[in-house]
């Protein structure tokens, strides 16, 4: 998985915070988060996977605020390994959602302009969810992406 984005590299963005930029599997077999990038510490690891939280995906800005005991501050993104087989047109819009929520808590406007594409992937995004799962973090702003 790039660590680009909009032409943003998510991992410049963490830097310039003085942030590691983590991207974690979750695999829901084995009910276990798995370090993809190889960068995340055992001790850091053994704290993440306490807590275990199954969904497609995700995007924590700050995931020391969540996750107190972490010894240094990161970014999290979070792909379920269902997905690592699937074809780029089913889980990019997905991708591109958790992306636009990290960047709506850095408090960053869309960069660019939207596209007739990007409202295409927002409503596929739209109709593969259940309803419950618009109630948190979806404030408008980048949901229409």
């Amino acid at each position: 998985m790039s660590q680009d984005f909009f032409g943003l590299s998510l991992k410049k963005i963490a830097a310039d915070r003085a942030h590691q930029f983590w991207l974690l599997g979750i695999d829901s077999q084995q009910r276990t988060l798995v370090d993809l990038l190889g960068n995340i510490d055992t001790r850091s690891m053994a704290i993440i996977n306490e807590r275990f939280f199954d969904t497609d995906a995700g995007f924590r800005i700050s995931a020391q605020k969540a996750l107190k005991r972490l010894p240094v501050r990161a970014d999290i993104f979070l792909l379920n390994t269902d997905y690592f087989e699937q074809p780029a047109p089913d889980v990019d819009p997905m991708l591109v959602h958790e992306i636009c929520h990290g960047l709506d808590q850095l408090n960053l406007a869309p960069p660019g302009q939207i596209t007739d594409l990007d409202r295409h992937n927002a409503q596929v995004i739209f109709e593969a969810y259940d309803p419950e799962a618009w109630s948190a973090g979806h404030n408008g702003r980048w949901d229409s992406i």
